[in-house]
């Protein structure tokens, strides 16, 4: 670059002087012209042009122009502009002129011409036999249509290699090198990589020398390198190796083998040339030492804890083997103690004492205590749309505060929570001012808190259950940390539209506050006609009695029907007049007696058939008011919440040809009815990351108080009791960018329906009203038909969660067990009744902005001690019972 560098400033002095000549002429004095020559020096820079530019947008130099806008032009300073310019590998000559800004010449334009680089026009490989075009070129930055760059293709050709040697290829060795495209129009380059893929290497054997404590497959159990075999292809990858001899020294200074040391790991290589691979055999050559116990520790220096508050946070006992590890976590707590209060600067040193006939190991550790450490500044960068105040209340420390890392880390949680961003915050903790000031830094990357969702649902229940989705919400709304929103759900049977707001802050604390309006339609096409009930004649056991209902003409009863007795004077039928409804035989009654009827009776009203059933349209308009508080323990989050919230609803159906059974149902028909309703709740959350948790656990309650003394059409008392439970079960570091971890999930919920305690005169139940639990197909007893009708729901789950790519893709397997059923005290009975079971495996997508599962499940419930499997709806034999997969696929919100 120096070369065309110099050039550029020849060629600007040249440039310069001319365009002054231009634009002064030839009559002026010696000194005048001198001064009118150099006109441009320290005049502010008004505007940078660019003339040449043709694959390069504007848009693409203006972070490397902004910050020279306003400057005076001085030489230095072109030198610097065109220096990082040049550094953008964008252009092969800048050459610049100074042109007036203004008609006076109290301002100037710097104008550069650019000879642009040629573009990348083609990418070759050759040499490749053993991985594909398409995996090779997914590992590398350039691709065609790029400006060259010969920095970026040694990258590239350093990320071919690194995939060869991930493939066994230890001694691959790869070339790039730039030719003239064969079009003289165009100005392009083609790219080559040469590859010369040497053998690829597999181990064949792995051994050990020098070891008397452990075992051949014990350390082979604990090194990343394995042998070839039926699970394990055992390629050879040579980053392995120092993993391998960390691993194994880990594994003895576990069990007290703190000397131990991998003297050598000898490769002995065997070429196959007929099969064009290599194998290798591994030695490990081990000299193990012997194994020291622990002597005990002892704290110097210490004034601001006990020394037995300080030897607690080691879990050794003098005389235990000597854990290096655990010994290492304890020196960590310790300084953890110290860190979480603010003591930053403290010296600590640790020495030891060896015992060789005792084989223990005694530590001294000597502390120089000093000041705590303070807070002089909070600075944020990088929050372009959120607002600083916005930032500054999630943190649990202000200026001036002691220095505490345990808060420190608190507050950024809590950032990264609020889903604001798009990665956890970074922190810089330069001093201050003064020794014992020290500011912190807090580095953001905002994230896309705008949602705009279009979407649908697949569930199981209904003859088109398929719902679609548009949804809007903007969860920091003009950077103030509200949430604003409107959903918008269409299905055959039901439309909603519902409008949004919170505010997670009021008056400075963790107290929230909400409003939302909802429109909903429902058409309910599963309805019963009033009421099918057999009524005996208790003398004659042969006779019966059926009224038939004047608007269906099916023989049904209703509390409005008149009871002949038919002119028999012992005949008194099973029920009381005086009750609302009339009352029900036994289940021996029906047993006993052949009916001539084809209906059954169904522990209710009796089953009615599919075409006696009724559709009717249900409107409801309603609104609610929320708030919370939020409150951080030792133990978790403590969340209060509470809602009021009103339905105004509105049912119409044509009375001239259907009787609904509810006659809460009957009562709203063409009239407006008000649905009222308080909601509590109250929950601990210990959970790490909401939207996504790998550790911590919730515990809920939540309260639905609808009716009763607030009056309304709708009486009934809801209950949900809710424990969840996370645990990341391992954590293995694969790559810079990947870990291999497993996530163990668990969750049992229990819903409860419930009579109100006390209702206004004519005021109907929670089963009269239809208003009853159900399961979802999607998120509750998932792939299952949606079933309703329940009084007690358990819903049981336990999921194993795999990240793909943590921020966005994970691989689950669940296995779930539900069970509704329509009496609450069926929910805890023994048996297998009303049991749905699932399991499966699929994706899910951890982007809260994108909440989509997908699934291959199998289903089955359990009668008479029979397993009886459903069948799928892909892969199914139609002549095979309970065959086939279950896809299910939903938006979980």
């Amino acid at each position: 670059m120096g070369h065309r560098f110099l050039l550029s400033l020849l060629i600007l002095m040249t440039a310069l002087g001319t365009a002054f000549a231009q634009n002064e002429g030839r009559n002026d004095g010696p000194n005048n012209r001198q001064n009118n020559e150099e006109w441009y020096l320290n005049k502010p820079i008004v505007d940078v042009e660019f003339q040449g530019l043709n694959n390069v947008s504007e848009n693409d130099l203006q972070g490397v122009v902004e910050p020279f806008l306003g400057n005076l032009f001085t030489e230095d300073v072109l030198l610097d502009l065109q220096r990082r310019l040049y550094n953008l590998e964008y252009f092969d000559l800048i050459i610049p002129e100074a042109v007036p800004g203004n008609e006076e010449r109290t301002e100037m334009i710097l104008r550069f011409t650019v000879e642009e680089r040629p573009v990348i026009s083609e990418i070759r490989l050759q040499g490749n036999q053993k991985l594909r075009r398409e995996t090779i070129l997914s590992e590398i930055i350039l691709t065609q249509g790029e400006l060259v760059s010969r920095s970026q293709a040694r990258i590239d050709t350093d990320a071919i290699i690194s995939l060869y040697n991930d493939r066994g290829f230890a001694d691959v060795s790869v070339e790039f090198n730039y030719s003239e495209d064969p079009d003289p129009d165009r100005n392009a380059r083609i790219l080559s990589f040469t590859i010369d893929e040497g053998y690829q290497t597999n181990i064949r054997n792995i051994s050990f020398s020098g070891i008397n404590f452990a075992t051949e497959n014990k350390l082979r159990s604990v090194i990343e390198s394995k042998e070839q075999g039926l699970f394990n292809p055992g390629t050879f990858k040579a980053s392995n190796l120092e993993l391998d001899t960390q691993n194994i020294l880990e594994y003895y200074g576990q069990n007290g083998y703190v000397d131990a040391e991998v003297l050598d790991i000898e490769q002995e290589i065997v070429l196959d040339e007929d099969k064009k691979r290599q194998f290798l055999d591994l030695t490990y050559y081990i000299d193990e030492g012997i194994a020291w116990f622990f002597g005990g520790i002892e704290f110097n220096g210490n004034t601001i804890f006990s020394d037995e508050e300080l030897r607690s946070q080691v879990n050794l006992e003098e005389g235990d083997v000597l854990d290096i590890q655990t010994f290492q976590q304890g020196v960590q707590a310790v300084n953890d103690m110290y860190y979480k209060g603010g003591y930053i600067f403290n010296q600590i040193n640790f020495s030891e004492t060896r015992d060789e006939a005792l084989q223990q190991i005694s530590y001294s550790v000597d502390i120089v205590e000093q000041g705590r450490a303070y807070i002089e500044n909070i600075i944020v960068r990088g929050n372009t749309k959120t607002l600083d105040e916005v930032i500054y209340r999630e943190l649990p420390f202000e200026e001036g505060d002691v220095f505490s890392a345990s808060k420190i880390r608190q507050g950024i949680g809590n950032l990264y929570n609020t889903q604001y961003f798009a990665d956890v915050p970074a922190v810089e903790t330069p001093q201050g001012s003064v020794p014992g000031l020290m500011d912190l830094i807090i580095n953001l990357e905002e994230g896309q808190t705008t949602d705009i969702r279009l979407g649908f649902s697949v569930g199981g229940g209904g003859d088109f259950p398929l719902s679609g989705l548009v949804k809007w919400s903007d969860n920091n709304f003009l950077g103030r940390g509200q949430t604003i929103g409107a959903d918008l759900n269409v299905s055959p049977n039901q439309q909603s539209l519902a409008l949004n707001f919170q505010d997670g802050w009021l008056f400075g604390e963790r107290w929230s506050g909400g409003a939302s309006l909802q429109v909903d339609r429902q058409v309910k096409n599963d309805e019963l006609q009033d009421v099918l009930y057999p009524i005996f004649d208790k003398d004659d056991q042969d006779d019966h009695l059926s009224v038939p209902d004047p608007f269906t003409g099916i023989y049904v009863f209703s509390e409005e029907t008149e009871y002949p007795n038919d002119g028999d004077e012992n005949f008194e039928p099973n029920y009381d007049a005086g009750e609302p409804f009339p009352g029900v035989p036994t289940a021996s009654d029906i047993d006993e007696y052949n009916l001539e009827t084809d209906y059954e009776y169904a522990g209710g009203p009796a089953a009615v058939p599919d075409e006696n059933k009724m559709e009717y349209v249900e409107w409801s308009v309603g609104g609610s008011l929320s708030t919370g508080i939020r409150r951080r323990t030792q133990l978790g989050w403590i969340n209060l919440n509470g809602a009021v919230s009103s339905n105004l609803n509105h049912v119409s159906y044509d009375d001239s040809l259907y009787r609904p059974y509810s006659y809460q149902t009957r009562e709203n028909l063409g009239v407006f009815k008000f649905e009222n309703r308080i909601s509590m709740s109250i929950g601990l959350d210990n959970r790490d990351v909401y939207f996504n948790p790998q550790n911590g656990y919730l515990i809920e309650q939540r309260f639905n108080y609808t009716g009763g003394v607030l009056g309304g059409a709708k009486n009934y008392i809801r209950t949900d009791t809710t424990l969840q439970a996370y645990k990341t079960l391992f954590d293995l570091e694969v790559s810079d960018t990947w870990s291999w971890k497993m996530v163990l999930a668990a969750n049992s919920s229990l819903s409860l329906m419930l009579d109100q305690f006390w209702t206004y005169p004519g005021a109907g139940s929670f089963e009269a009203e239809g208003r009853l639990l159900a399961t979802n197909s999607m998120t509750i007893a998932r792939g299952w038909p949606a079933r309703g009708e329940g009084q007690a729901l358990l819903n049981n789950w336990l999921e194993l969660r795999m990240p793909i790519s943590e921020d966005i893709l994970w691989f689950d397997m669940f296995g779930e067990a539900v069970r509704l059923t329509s009496d609450r005290a069926d929910i805890f009975s023994k048996g297998e009744q009303d049991w749905l079971f699932g399991f499966g495996a699929g994706l899910r997508f951890s982007i809260p902005q994108f909440p989509f599962r997908i699934y291959l499940g199998k289903l089955f419930n359990i009668q008479n001690g029979t397993v009886n499997w459903q069948d799928g709806n892909l892969f199914n034999n139609p002549e095979e019972d309970g065959s086939g997969l279950s896809l299910i696929f939903s938006i979980s919100l």
